[in-house]
């Protein structure tokens, strides 16, 4: 249950955590019980990541303030998708190494 809530907190997908506890004949609610609280506090400090970048974005009198909030705004986006993309090509290795 710990895995399941450490990929609910974190960037990684969820989704390779359900299918596992899926086909492990796991019961809906040990999944959803951590899933739940981890994703709280995931889109939680999401939102005040976002209202404070915002925040010094707007609030930026100086063109080089704005331009390093967009930055590591952009940044952000790019390693989470990066991340992503990575987790999917480990899945689908594992999962054509075992068939």
């Amino acid at each position: 249950m710990l895995i399941v809530f450490i990929f609910a907190v974190s960037p990684m997908p969820i989704d390779i955590i359900g299918l596992a506890a899926g086909n492990l004949r796991l019961p809906a609610w040990k999944f959803f019980l951590p899933c739940w609280p981890g994703k709280t506090i995931k889109y939680i400090v999401l939102a005040y990541v976002g209202y404070w970048g915002w925040k010094a974005f707007i609030k930026s009198e100086s063109l080089r303030t704005s331009l390093l909030v967009a930055a590591i705004t952009g940044l952000t986006v790019v390693v989470l998708l990066v991340l992503a993309l990575v987790f999917e090509n480990l899945l689908r290795r594992a999962i054509n190494t075992s068939h």
